[in-house]
């Protein structure tokens, strides 16, 4: 079992480019806790369910803050795996940005530092690789199509369970479309080279962000809808998706409020609230590209 210290876990802040002086305020914290649980905890957090176990152990403010010590913990997880793959070196330093980039959205949320469980489910994929970052985007480059439906256009169809790559969008500003076609072409790449076996049907991405609704609420410039516009659109109406575009367009406070009470500082939010005040809902959206449609999209 690893000696986790505190000068360890420095090392793995230093490694997700965290602020040092916020992370330093995790040090009392840290050597409050009993080393030995702390160290068994870390050496499951990637391969099992810890959660029953911190619900044993520690109060709601503990686990928080213990999420991230845990996440920054596994580090070497991480440079070891990538390492081992070969996988070119520009893909690690991209996705170990995205924890910082989460730590400012749980300070915008909570006022202060951690890992909600559904965050630190997100950074253990990363960690274990089954995430990874191509520039503007990141992806699950191995994935089977979630939705319990058949999607067919142009001659083409996927469904339940077929092999794909599934696209996700960091919140890591603006969704320039030429950024998502380099990241799209740099998937494709890297299936090429790494997963030839894998015989992908199509890339998809699942988000708020595609519900064709925004196209009332957007222009017609807006990266957003030009995104929505790289395949085809479906809705997944059985995905209510209400909570998740206040909690992304604000914080999670704001998105426990009463309609009325949200301040819009964006036309983009004054949009939002208007469209849900008038008895709106927003839907999941599902963008399909499908492989054969991939070379000519790339030429743009």
């Amino acid at each position: 079992m690893k000696k986790y210290t505190w000068d360890y876990l420095c090392e793995g802040a230093e490694f997700f480019h965290l602020d040092r002086h916020k992370f330093n305020e995790f040090e009392k914290f840290f050597h409050s806790l009993d080393h030995e649980i702390f160290a068994a905890a870390a050496e499951k957090t990637l391969t099992e369910d810890i959660e029953p176990f911190l619900d044993k152990n520690f109060s709601e403010d503990e686990k928080f803050k213990l999420r991230l010590l845990l996440a920054s913990a596994n580090f070497e997880t991480i440079i070891s795996l990538y390492r081992s793959k070969s996988y070119p070196g520009y893909m690690l330093d991209e996705i170990s940005h995205d924890l910082a980039l989460w730590m400012e959205k749980m300070e915008s949320d909570f006022g202060h530092w951690g890992l909600t469980e559904r965050i630190f489910d997100w950074i253990k994929c990363q960690i274990t690789g089954e995430v990874k970052q191509f520039g503007r985007l990141q992806c699950n480059d191995i994935h089977f199509f979630e939705p319990h439906c058949t999607f067919t256009a142009d001659g083409n169809s996927v469904s339940h369970g077929d092999p794909c790559i599934n696209l996700h969008i960091p919140a890591a500003g603006p969704l320039e479309i030429a950024d998502c076609l380099k990241s799209l072409q740099a998937m494709v790449d890297f299936s090429h080279k790494f997963n030839p076996d894998f015989d992908y049907k199509a890339i998809v991405c699942y988000s708020w962000l595609l519900d064709a609704q925004f196209k009332k609420l957007l222009p017609a410039s807006s990266n957003i809808i030009k995104f929505q516009g790289l395949g085809h659109n479906f809705t997944l109406h059985e995905v209510n998706q209400d909570q998740e575009v206040l909690w992304r367009l604000w914080d999670e406070k704001t998105a426990q409020k009463p309609l009325s009470e949200i301040i819009c500082k964006t036309s983009l939010q004054k949009n939002v609230i208007k469209f849900l005040q008038n008895g709106g809902h927003f839907y999941e959206g599902c963008l399909v590209i499908f492989r054969d449609e991939l070379k000519n999209l790339l030429k743009k």
